[in-house]
Order: C-alpha cells, then sequence, then structure tokens
C-alpha cells in the first residue's frame, strides 16, 4: 500500500529538518544523490521503503570499498543514511519502545563502514 498522506508528510518534514530542500515537487537530499516525488515517494509502504534504502546502503557501501577515491560514495551513504533514520524513526512511531529495535533493525549495516569527512562540493544532478 502507497504511503499516506500523513507518512508523506511526516516523512517531508523529518527529512527537512535532516537538510532537505525542496526544488520544485521533489525534494532532494543535502548532497543530491537521492530526491523524492511529493506527490509519490515510493509505491510501497514505509518498511519496504526502508529495506530498500538499506539495500542501497549495502550496495553504495561495497562500491566505496572498491575506489580509490570515494568520495561521490561518501555523499550517497550520507544522503542514504537520512533518509534510512527518517523511515526508522516514523516506523518505530508506530510500534512500542520495547519492540522497536526488532521490527525496526539497525540504522546503517555493519559493512558500510564510517564515513569520512567530506572535502568537495555536491554532486550536480543528472
Amino acid at each position: 500500500m502507497p504511503l499516506s498522506i500523513a507518512e508523506r508528510r511526516d516523512l517531508f518534514l523529518r527529512l527537512e529538518q535532516q537538510g532537505w530542500q525542496w526544488r520544485g515537487s521533489q525534494l532532494f537530499a543535502p548532497h543530491r544523490t537521492l530526491w523524492l516525488s511529493a506527490f509519490r515517494p515510493w509505491a510501497g509502504d514505509l518498511t519496504s521503503f526502508r529495506d530498500r534504502m538499506l539495500w542501497r546502503l549495502r550496495r553504495v557501501g561495497a562500491r566505496r570499498a572498491l575506489r580509490a577515491s570515494p568520495e561521490r560514495d561518501d555523499r550517497a551513504l550520507e544522503d542514504t543514511i537520512s533518509l534510512v533514520e527518517a523511515l526508522t524513526v516514523l516506523l518505530c512511531s508506530a510500534v512500542e519502545a520495547r519492540s522497536c529495535a526488532v521490527e525496526c533493525g539497525p540504522l546503517m549495516p555493519p559493512e558500510t563502514g564510517p564515513l569520512r569527512p567530506l572535502e568537495t562540493g555536491p554532486v550536480p544532478i543528472r
């Protein structure tokens, strides 16, 4: 089932608080490696959205480990982490606090490792 109006509103509010910015009807992550449509940010529910973004974290983390200069991947990781964190907060607000860790799981898969400080500007939108 697609995100409800209330879920979209709450998600957008949390992302705006994390530095995401609107450009027309698109909400862009701080490093512009991700963007969401105001009308349909995801076709499924919050859980499937979070699961897909966790998969993205693993994929970008694995790719980052293979590069000599992983700055672009660092930006993609930071943007994706902010989205996963927002989705996790929304999911966890729907379950009891004592079962949140079981329902929501870890924010960051261990294989992605820590991020290094950024030294370059935002990635151009393509």
